[in-house]
């Protein structure tokens, strides 16, 4: 690339070369010298964007990315937790209806051992 200083110091120079019809290439450098400056304005927004693109990486966003993590922990340990208690919940259930029938048939056998009794207390065979 054609450094700017060179630019400006052929620009100021074209006075000289009265001779010469210098509308033409003055207007080229010109447009020249403006497209560099612009490209180096602009290299250093890019710069600056840049910069703040890699500080926005390491800062507060793995600071956003850590609690998440975190969340996303604590929610697989409630989860397991959650899992665990419903299979405890069931298996209670599953015991309760179990003593709720061995209650129910030894129930059945105290009323057929007092019927048994009382029929043998009542019986004439004696």
């Amino acid at each position: 690339m054609i450094p700017a200083n060179l630019l400006i110091a052929l620009l100021k120079n074209w006075s000289n070369w009265k001779s010469f019809d210098i509308k033409a290439p003055k207007s080229r450098l010109n447009e020249l010298l403006q497209i560099k400056v612009n490209l180096e304005k602009l290299q250093d927004e890019s710069k600056v964007v840049e910069t703040q693109i890699t500080e926005c990486k390491g800062g507060r966003r793995n600071k956003i990315d850590e609690e998440v993590d975190e969340i996303n922990k604590k929610i697989k340990i409630l989860e397991e937790k959650r899992s665990m208690l419903m299979s405890e919940s069931l298996e209670r259930g599953s015991k309760f209806s179990k003593l709720l029938l061995e209650a129910a048939a030894i129930n059945e056998d105290i009323l057929t051992t007092r019927r048994s009794l009382r029929s043998l207390l009542t019986c004439d065979g004696w």
